[in-house]
């Protein structure tokens, strides 16, 4: 996907099936596609935390010093939130929180009531796709 001022682009989808997804494996598909773009359209390249993904990132920067590597803060924030979760003066709390919002939404006259008293909705934990 390539994003510029003149909006988003989906460029390429590799089928990955039974490979090896390495960091010199990602760096390889990278480097064709910052290849076909131009290196000097290629700003930044964005990819999560896993290990692998960093190797291919630093192999980017170290090619191309002028393209940024950056982790993807969505990621950063669900590990963080995810180890904040994990704490054992918040887990207690977060609990009892998960336990209220599942009672209150699944009682119709309950979930009534709160809806008469408060104009916001109750956010119920769902996974993530980084979980």
């Amino acid at each position: 996907m390539a994003c510029s001022i003149y909006g988003t682009v989906f460029l390429k989808s590799v089928d990955t099936s039974g490979e090896e997804k390495s960091g010199e494996y990602i760096f390889g598909l990278l480097r064709q596609v910052i290849c076909e773009v131009g290196p000097a359209n290629v700003v930044q390249v964005c990819m999560d935390n896993a290990s692998n993904c960093i190797v291919a990132g630093e192999l980017v920067t170290n090619e191309w010093p002028s393209i940024f590597f950056t982790r993807c803060t969505c990621h950063c924030l669900d590990l963080l939130f995810e180890d904040i979760g994990k704490l054992s003066w918040v887990a207690p709390v977060l609990a009892k929180a998960i336990k209220i919002v599942a009672f209150v939404t699944r009682k119709p006259r309950v979930l009534a009531i709160f809806r008469g008293y408060s104009k916001k909705d109750l956010v119920r934990p769902a996974p993530t796709r980084f979980s």
